[in-house]
């Protein structure tokens, strides 16, 4: 499989990759978390880490960058902004508390 084709595959698995790093670090800097514990691939990681988006010390432990950092709360953001517009327009009930 040509190179460009495989990033655009494991791309979104980066991406999900990083937010469930900021999600489970609080987003706060320099949050070390162990690689065993991540639901993801060598592949994926290795490409997060091309992309500048983590960091990995050792062959056990990541850390996301500012541009990681950044990524994800983008990423988050905008997700929040379509479930509001899908509610907006009926399209998808609010969450019950």
């Amino acid at each position: 499989m040509p190179h460009h084709t495989k990033r655009l595959l494991l791309e979104p698995q980066a991406r999900a990759f990083v937010r469930h790093l900021h999600k489970i670090t609080g987003g706060r800097p320099m949050q070390w978390r162990m690689l065993h514990e991540m639901p993801t691939t060598a592949e994926v990681v290795f490409l997060a880490v091309q992309l500048g988006w983590c960091v990995v010390q050792g062959e056990y432990s990541v850390c996301l960058t500012e541009e990681g950092r950044a990524i994800a709360a983008a990423d988050r953001a905008d997700l929040r902004s379509v479930l509001q517009s899908l509610q907006s327009m009926r399209l998808l009930r609010k969450p019950r508390r």
